[in-house]
């Protein structure tokens, strides 16, 4: 059995990236929010000690995408001016290893930052066209209902439950919701953008359903941030900021008039009304139920980011602490990636990744309308995605998700990467073409 999970998650990649790239990324994007774990447990034993299978898969993604990026990296220089901060982040985090007390974690938590990456510069030399995403977006529809059905079934059948949220075994609510983040995005642009209208406002549904059938709070959150700016980007501009006033008066008047809403978000005791929220709003953050997280968090900044703020404490240093500590009761995660990263990367590290990503939020944003109309959802889409993962890194554990949920985020930003370098070479060959006319 350990000998058919390693082929499946490390040999079958490299097979793979070695035979044809495109199907390397099919793979991994056909299989990544698949509960291996429900199949053959969380952790395998080789004659290298106990592995965890998604470390494994982890592994096998990095070494696959590796080699396809390695050969083909003369195909990705066109683009790296538009990846430059990204590089310069994933650098810095390399760099942080050398000042971690744990060179272990460092490299277990290196190699969750720079998957993703790795597998967008992979998407990016394979050359991606329309036919590709018409199979990518079957793989999303594939993963959806799969994981709806086991989760159904567990929850009929009683075999897993966590506080009563919905869930599937070996993933947890919040690994669950983290998945359906993608569903949500992409069912919402084709939506709006007219395509296959009735397909896609099913998938909305059973994603929307399930999402709240975790209910995990942050992704949530998430989700509403994405379906915002799509329906934004869609609107005239003199309607936009309106529009973004409208809904988040709505929005928040209805999560509070809700006694389940209101009493997971806040605590029970507390007299939280939209009147209070406007008149009091410190009373309504002081009565902010964070599940215990503001207590770690308090803690882990005054333990690894106050000693050295501007480089932090090394990468991996937090992850280590937890797993250290013998407390059943206490938390082996931090539950906010922006917490993780100025403890252990400092203001450096957090800079750098906020930047990166509010460039590309920028640069994706600025071009959705320059795309093709066959092809605008695959902007909305990638907008609506890094949108919606920041807001989840906020409190949830983003960065340990890659095969269920980074991969599927980087591959849309990757294309949309591609759509736009290839507007500018057009833009570039349409001007040299007039000047030598005249």
């Amino acid at each position: 059995m350990s000998l058919l999970i390693i082929v499946i998650s490390c040999l079958l990649p490299i097979a793979l990236a070695i035979r044809s790239p495109k199907s390397l990324i099919y793979y991994l994007l056909y299989t990544g929010a698949l509960p291996f774990g429900m199949l053959f447990g969380d952790d395998v034993f080789t004659p290298f000690g106990r592995l965890n299978i998604l470390s494994l898969r982890v592994l096998g993604l990095i070494m696959g995408c590796s080699f396809v990026l390695m050969v083909n990296f003369n195909k990705f220089m066109p683009y790296w001016r538009k990846w430059i901060l990204w590089a310069l982040f994933l650098l810095w985090c390399a760099a942080s290893i050398l000042w971690s007390e744990n060179y272990i974690y460092g490299l277990r938590m290196f190699s969750k930052v720079c998957a993703p990456l790795i597998f967008a510069g992979a998407v990016i030399v394979t050359n991606p066209q329309e036919s590709d995403f018409k199979i990518v977006e079957g793989a999303i529809f594939w993963n959806l209902i799969v994981l709806a059905i086991i989760a159904v079934v567990c929850k009929f059948l009683g075999i897993v439950s966590f506080k009563g949220a919905l869930t599937v075994p070996s993933h947890g609510p919040a690994v669950l919701a983290a998945f359906l983040m993608i569903p949500v995005a992409l069912a919402s642009a084709k939506i709006v953008c007219g395509q296959q209208r009735i397909k896609w406002t099913f998938v909305w549904l059973v994603a929307v359903a399930c999402a709240v059938g975790a209910y995990a709070r942050t992704p949530l959150a998430a989700e509403a941030v994405g379906i915002l700016a799509i329906i934004f980007c869609c609107l005239p501009v003199i309607l936009r900021i309106p529009f973004v006033l409208l809904f988040s008066f709505l929005t928040t008047a209805t999560f509070l008039a809700s006694d389940y809403l209101r009493h997971r978000m806040f605590y029970k005791n507390a007299d939280i009304t939209l009147v209070k929220l406007i008149s009091d709003p410190k009373y309504v953050f002081d009565h902010l139920d964070t599940s215990g997280r503001s207590t770690l968090w308090n803690m882990l900044l005054k333990k690894f980011y106050e000693p050295d703020p501007i480089l932090g404490s090394g990468l991996g240093a937090t992850e280590s602490y937890l797993h250290g500590l013998e407390s059943a009761s206490t938390a082996k995660a931090v539950h906010s990636e922006y917490i993780r990263l100025v403890c252990e990367t400092g203001l450096v590290g957090l800079l750098l990744f906020v930047f990166a990503g509010l460039v590309t939020i920028f640069t994706i944003y600025i071009s959705i309308d320059k795309m093709p109309a066959g092809l605008k959802h695959i902007g909305l889409t990638s907008l609506a995605l890094i949108l919606s993962y920041f807001i989840f890194c906020g409190s949830d554990n983003a960065i340990n998700y890659v095969n269920v949920q980074a991969i599927y985020i980087c591959y849309y930003a990757a294309i949309a990467t591609c759509l736009i370098q290839r507007n500018d070479n057009k833009s570039l060959y349409v001007n040299a073409a007039e000047k030598s006319a005249v």
